[in-house]
C-alpha cells in the first residue's frame, strides 16, 4: 500500500501543471505484480482516475530498479471534463511506462518515468489535440 503525490505538466488541462494525490495497492507476484491505483485531484478537477496495471521490476542495486508497466484506466466525468474537455465518464486510456526508481530508504521512492498512452473513449480522442501522447514525469511516493 502506498500513498503519494505527483506534480506534473499535463498539456490538456486549463493550467500548465497540477498536483494529484494517489493511493496504490499491489500484490507481489512471481512474474508480474498486479496493481490498482486511485488518483484524485480534489482541488482543480474535483474528480478521480482509476487505473489497473501489471508491473515488472528488475533490481539494479539495493536502491535502484528499472520498472515497466502496462495499464488500462477509467475516470469520472469531473476528472474527464477538467483534464480532457469532455464530461463523459468511462474507460479513458491504455498505455505503457518505463521508469527508473530510486529508494533512499525502505519507505520512500523517487521515480523518473517516460510513458505513452492512447485514449480509448472516442469523446476523449475528439477533445484532445494529441490523443496518443508521450509523457515524462518525476514521482515521489511515501509508503506506510
Amino acid at each position: 500500500l502506498a500513498v503519494g503525490a505527483a506534480a506534473y505538466t499535463y498539456p490538456g488541462t486549463q493550467d500548465t501543471s497540477t498536483i494529484e494525490t494517489y493511493l496504490t495497492c499491489e500484490w507481489a507476484g512471481e512474474w508480474v505484480t498486479p496493481r490498482v491505483e486511485l488518483w484524485c485531484d480534489p482541488v482543480e478537477a474535483h474528480g478521480f482516475y482509476l487505473r489497473g496495471a501489471l508491473l515488472k521490476a528488475h533490481e539494479l542495486s539495493t536502491r535502484w530498479s528499472l520498472c515497466g508497466q502496462g495499464w488500462i484506466s477509467a475516470m469520472d466525468g469531473n476528472y474527464a471534463d477538467y483534464n480532457i474537455g469532455s464530461d463523459t465518464a468511462g474507460l479513458s486510456d491504455a498505455g505503457a511506462q518505463i521508469q527508473l526508481c530510486f529508494m533512499p530508504n525502505e519507505n520512500s521512492r523517487l521515480d523518473f518515468a517516460i510513458y505513452a498512452s492512447t485514449q480509448i473513449e472516442q469523446d476523449y480522442r475528439d477533445a484532445l489535440v494529441d490523443p496518443d501522447p508521450l509523457w515524462f514525469g518525476i514521482f515521489w511516493s511515501q509508503e506506510f
